[in-house]
């Protein structure tokens, strides 16, 4: 299961966004803009908290994933309308609030645990800002996917082109270091690297670059899940082509085995 957790904070902005009620957090995002101190933006996060009509409008958004790991609102797949102008306005205060991160996290960690419940192996690959450091600490392989800020201006630019969508590269810039600034400071589950992640820089990479230095570690990652969940190469074995040779009775009996299965620490590998 591929689990895009950013597209269920943008799911809850554009939720908010229909609702009418996007003015606290527009005002949210010029202060944390403007403050020079992680004090003053975890001060005003908490502030915000405190209005009595956030959780109430909070509660009246139904974000959810359906089996294959799709973000619903309201009960329907989201679309590029997640991708518009007036949700990029709002997700990164939104996703800054820690009673909305908490509502997310514990969203992610039960499709997590669903995919656990439902299947005989495997597991999901993450994508998010804090996949590996918060959410899923424990996971198998933790990659975090880093670039200029320029080339990543560039690649939001086209992709924003093929929307139909033209700016400024100096303005979609501006907007990434800005965005990458409040996430780094925010008070809950801030943007950084896992130390036990593997970090690439993908400037000037193509994505068949990517893909070629991400398989050495993803084929080690899988090696040591499948070592804890199958037996131990060393136990005893027949060969059914050798029918000369005779296995002694206690090999013939059938042998309790664990379930091939992942434990939740082998369930979730971030893409972070």
């Amino acid at each position: 299961m591929f689990l895009d957790t950013g597209a269920m904070y943008r799911a809850l902005a554009l939720g908010l966004a229909r609702h009418g009620w996007t003015e606290p957090f527009l005002e949210a995002s010029a202060a944390w803009t403007g403050s020079d101190s992680a004090e003053g933006r975890g001060d005003f996060a908490a502030q915000l908290e405190e209005v009595p009509e956030l959780a109430a409008h909070l509660e009246k958004i139904n974000v959810s994933l359906d089996a294959a790991g799709r973000v619903l609102l309201e009960g329907r797949a989201v679309g590029d309308e997640i991708r518009g102008p007036a949700v990029d306005r709002l997700v990164s205060p939104i996703s800054a609030l820690p009673l909305v991160r908490h509502r997310m996290v514990d969203l992610q960690r039960e499709a997590r645990d669903e995919v656990g419940r439902t299947r005989s192996f495997g597991g999901i690959v993450a994508e998010g800002r804090d996949m590996g450091s918060v959410v899923f600490p424990d996971a198998t392989l933790k990659i975090y996917l880093d670039a200029d800020v320029r080339e990543r201006a560039r690649r939001r630019q086209a992709e924003e082109a093929a929307r139909g969508k033209a700016r400024a590269l100096e303005d979609v810039e501006q907007e990434l270091v800005d965005r990458d600034r409040r996430d780094s400071q925010r008070v809950a589950s801030p943007l950084l690297c896992a130390p036990d992640a593997v970090r690439i820089d993908t400037t000037g990479q193509t994505l068949e670059a990517l893909e070629a230095r991400l398989r050495a570690p993803a084929r080690a990652s899988c090696r040591q899940a499948l070592s804890r969940v199958l037996p131990s190469s060393d136990s005893p074995s027949y060969s059914i082509s050798d029918p000369t040779r005779t296995p002694p009775a206690a090999a013939l009996r059938p042998k309790a085995r664990a379930p091939l299965r992942a434990s939740r620490s082998e369930r979730q590998v971030p893409l972070v």
